[in-house]
């Protein structure tokens, strides 16, 4: 097992450290830690902010993708200048703003809720002449972006993993969008005390009572908390092992800065959090680069869209939950998965509350599809001891995608399919529930 003064060799990019002791993919996967290359985006990161600069954007991604995005809009004043996008459900794409800048954000290329949500706006009439990618440069974004004369791109690190990327053009493009000080946050990342990190890593893998983590949730800034949770849920929950985040008004913060006094805090806040997170998977011997969980509801999701078949799935009465949650023996914590509005996000969280006081257990609230690529690794290659129960609407006004001979109603279903599939597969418990407006 590695320790800390090896983990800190290695991060500090000591040739004689040895990687293999992080995880088999560490050598390719600690770009993150290289900042000083992370700045040659930032001329193009400008160019591309000086041609969108007179119209409304819209910002489409999913998990690592949207995240940083997310957090940034809450860090600016300007947080509603961009509109940003990680939803399949129909009420996303109502009311959009007239002749917009969409980024297209996927590291891979070929996100399938990106895909769909980029189908469903050019369905609505968005233009590709207003289409910019933020992708690897040699992904099938890339080349159709090319193909199709896209009004820009943007080339992301190769080797940075979503949940790590909130440093690279996936987090600096809406940071500058958002109008944030980018050098600021690099800058402030570089200031990060590595080895002060590291040990609160450690220190965190030790805490009584996990594998239930209690984290605190910034004042006014959820999405830091939501952004945090992702990082430390899908690295660490794998092979059994793992940390379940229970965002609250206490507990670890992955980083002794306040991300609320500007962008040099806010950047060496998220340098600090994801080194404390490397390091708490290091003290429990999981990789923190994989997700391999998530890539397995992909597989599904994509199969139960194809045939249109579903699983067998217990549903329960939402006057039903407390009581079957109260029940069921061995759990340590439930997950509401809800395939719902995004903006009904408030009213998910109250549910949540109100079961976890009912049932006198942690109740973890998330939106989904985003949850699948943040938390959904956890519930599946985590700690067991977890209960799933997916939200659906009980009337759901649909939209239809032609160009992918599908739906949103559709989409939705196969994801949900997909994701309680793996679940079952993984010996987790899992049931659903349809709730009305």
């Amino acid at each position: 097992m590695i320790n800390q003064i090896q983990l800190l060799s290695a991060l500090n990019g000591d040739l004689s450290a040895d990687l293999s002791v992080i995880s088999s993919t560490a050598a390719e996967r600690l770009d993150w830690m290289k900042l000083q290359d992370l700045e040659f985006a930032i001329p193009e990161i400008r160019r591309i902010r000086e041609l969108v600069s007179t119209h409304p954007v819209l910002w489409l991604g999913m998990g690592g993708s949207s995240m940083a995005a997310w957090l940034y809009a809450e860090a600016s004043d300007h947080g509603s200048a961009m509109r940003i996008i990680d939803s399949t459900h129909p009420a996303t794409f109502a009311e959009l703003p007239d002749d917009p800048f969409v980024f297209v954000a996927s590291k891979s290329g070929g996100t399938f809720e990106v895909q769909v949500a980029l189908a469903a706006l050019q369905g609505a009439g968005v233009k590709r002449e207003r289409c910019i990618a933020v992708t690897d440069e040699d992904s099938p974004l890339w080349e159709r972006s090319l193909e199709e004369r896209w009004a820009g791109r943007l080339a992301t690190p190769k080797n940075i993993g979503g949940r790590f990327s909130p440093l690279t053009g996936f987090g600096l493009l809406p940071a500058l969008l958002l109008g944030l000080d980018i050098e600021e946050l690099l800058r402030g990342a570089r200031a990060a005390d590595l080895e002060a990190s590291i040990a609160e890593g450690f220190a965190a893998a030790a805490l009584p009572g996990l594998p239930l983590l209690e984290l605190m949730r910034p004042a006014s800034r959820a999405f830091l908390g939501l952004w945090l949770e992702q990082l430390i849920a899908e690295s660490s929950g794998k092979n059994g092992k793992g940390f379940v985040p229970l965002l609250g008004e206490a507990g670890w913060q992955g980083s002794r800065q306040d991300p609320q006094a500007g962008e040099f805090a806010l950047g060496r806040c998220l340098q600090e959090s994801m080194v404390a997170v490397v390091a708490m998977c290091c003290a429990i011997g999981v990789d923190p680069f994989d997700q391999p969980d998530v890539d397995e509801s992909k597989r599904l999701t994509a199969s139960f869209l194809a045939d249109r078949s579903s699983p067998v799935v217990q549903e329960l009465a939402l006057d039903g939950l407390a009581g079957f949650i109260s029940a069921t023996p061995g759990l340590r914590y439930v997950a509401l998965d809800a395939y719902l509005d995004p903006g009904r996000m408030a009213e998910i969280e109250q549910l949540a509350s109100r079961l976890s006081q009912a049932a006198g257990l942690p109740v973890i609230a998330g939106i989904a599809p985003r949850m699948l690529h943040s938390t959904g690794q956890l519930h599946k290659g985590g700690p067991d001891g977890g209960l799933s129960i997916q939200l659906f609407d009980q009337e759901l006004e649909d939209l239809a995608i032609p160009q992918l001979s599908t739906s949103l109603a559709l989409v939705i279903r196969a994801q949900a399919d997909g994701d309680a599939q793996a679940l079952v597969a993984k010996g987790r418990k899992v049931v659903r529930c349809l709730i009305g407006l």
